[in-house]
């Protein structure tokens, strides 16, 4: 396959997907890859905790004005989009997290492959984040991490231009 891409963004969960199937982009094209909020590292406790909310979240599932009451800054059509994403999951699926007790994911970001620039952007610990500074390998060319106070683990809601920000412009060729 000949596919290639400029750009590839995992949210939560869909990073620790992005992370894994890294080295299957192709090597000739430099792609640049944005982690926003991955849980790289968590405790049993943090994945107990993961699944009941996951567990909650499908089994009650919320309307969309119930997400604009709680989320003022969220558009319309991402409420409308997150009420129809919860419902159509099967709460079964949390068997799949159950099989986790603990997990480590940040020894993927320690061998980057030469032709990927990760940025990982963060959201503030003092509301919820999935990924703290420490869970992040220092050290590593083409790595770089991002915490962004006052946003919460829903940054591209509350702040899509942190995201847009580390997209990389194209050069002009002069």
């Amino acid at each position: 396959m000949d596919t290639s891409y400029d750009v590839i963004i995992g949210h939560s969960f869909g990073c620790l997907i992005t992370l894994s199937l890294l080295p299957f982009l192709p090597k000739t094209k430099e792609t640049t890859v944005i982690l926003v909020d991955p849980p790289l590292d968590r405790t049993e406790v943090q994945v107990k905790k993961s699944q009941n909310v996951f567990l909650e979240w499908t089994t009650n599932v919320r309307t969309a004005e119930e997400y604009m009451a709680d989320n003022p800054t969220w558009p319309r059509r991402d409420c409308m989009l997150r009420t129809l994403g919860v419902a159509i999951v099967d709460p079964n699926t949390i068997e799949v997290l159950r099989r986790n007790k603990s997990w480590s994911f940040s020894g993927l970001l320690k061998n980057i492959p030469p032709h990927i620039k990760i940025t990982v952007l963060a959201s503030d610990p003092k509301l919820g984040a999935n990924c703290l500074l420490e869970h992040i390998p220092r050290g590593i060319e083409r790595l770089d991490a991002k915490v962004l106070t006052g946003i919460s683990h829903w940054i591209q809601y509350e702040c899509p231009n942190a995201i847009l920000d580390a997209i990389p412009l194209p050069r002009a060729k002069l």
